[in-house]
């Protein structure tokens, strides 16, 4: 467990300087004990499962023959969910007394008050706000966190009808690929969904135009639908920014998607005010000068 001591036993160990931590950049030196036969230290904050080693001071390394396991959290099921708004939800799990707050998405401060907790199951009122995705459970007197499985709500955001002409629902669709340039991006990720299970996460480097794009080799043909649709959840620090949008390579001519902070936005674009194409071969989603994480969900023609 972090910050509880941790006794290593072996021989000459009073010769040894700093120790090494799975997950942990810098090396621990100050020891609650040191002996030669015994060293014993506190677990530091980002201690994850994985081998220590052990600095003397001729700077020979001697690492562990066993894993340290540290104990976290982690949890089996998440109930009532769906879930209303200010009702209480059971979280089932294990290790659970060390949760010290609660992330839900689209609230900014985590929740560190519950109903009840236990090592099995903690209680916790769902905050008003709240929106579809995985909650973060923070660690006592530890920098690392777990996630749980997605948590619904009743009463949450409507469904979005499905589309004649998918282009990402859960996956790409309909031929499209991802020729995507930016510095980190997920076409299946959990955490932040607007619908089904999947959306694209998308984090924007420090270069500044950067872009998650939907490549057809065959260019699909828009006859017979009239727009554009996508959603786009702006995670915080993206209030007041844009992305452009750009239909087949054309960045001379863009489109702006302004996001909003902690929440989904859905734009539909009339196909006659983006250039009226006849085929879309690429739509491409582009930081605007600025970096930073949003989300996708649920693109396509109607």
């Amino acid at each position: 467990m972090h910050a509880a001591n941790l006794t290593v036993t072996g021989t000459n160990l009073d010769l040894t300087k700093e120790m090494l931590f799975t997950g942990v950049t810098n090396p621990i030196s100050t020891f609650v004990s040191r002996s030669a036969t015994a060293i014993v230290v506190k677990v530091p904050a980002g201690a994850k499962k994985g081998k220590i080693t052990l600095v003397a001071n001729s700077k020979v390394t001697v690492q562990s023959s066993q894993d340290l396991d540290v104990i976290l959290p982690s949890v089996d099921s998440l109930s009532p969910n769906p879930v209303d708004h200010l009702a209480n939800l059971t979280i089932t799990g294990t290790n659970l007394n060390l949760v010290s707050g609660i992330s839900f998405i689209g609230v900014a401060t985590p929740v560190t008050t519950f109903v009840s907790q236990s090592a099995t199951q903690l209680v916790v009122t769902v905050p008003d706000g709240a929106l579809k995705g995985k909650l973060t459970l923070s660690v006592t007197n530890s920098t690392l966190v777990v996630e749980s499985n997605i948590l619904d709500y009743i009463g949450g955001l409507p469904p979005l009808a499905d589309f004649a002409f998918a282009i990402y629902t859960d996956a790409l669709q309909n031929g499209f690929q991802d020729w995507s340039y930016t510095g980190t991006h997920d076409f299946s990720s959990t955490a932040i969904v607007r619908q089904g299970v999947n959306s694209i996460k998308a984090v924007y480097g420090a270069g500044g135009y950067e872009g998650i794009t939907f490549h057809a080799n065959t260019a699909a043909s828009t006859s017979g639908y009239t727009k554009l649709e996508l959603s786009v959840f702006g995670v915080a620090g993206t209030a007041g920014k844009n992305l452009n949008l750009v239909i087949n390579g054309g960045y001379g001519t863009t489109y702006p998607v302004a996001l909003a902070e902690g929440e989904w936005k859905t734009f539909s674009f009339n196909l006659s005010a983006i250039g009226n194409p006849a085929t879309l071969g690429e739509i491409v989603l582009q930081s605007a000068g600025w970096s930073g994480t949003v989300y996708i969900d649920h693109v396509g023609l109607r």
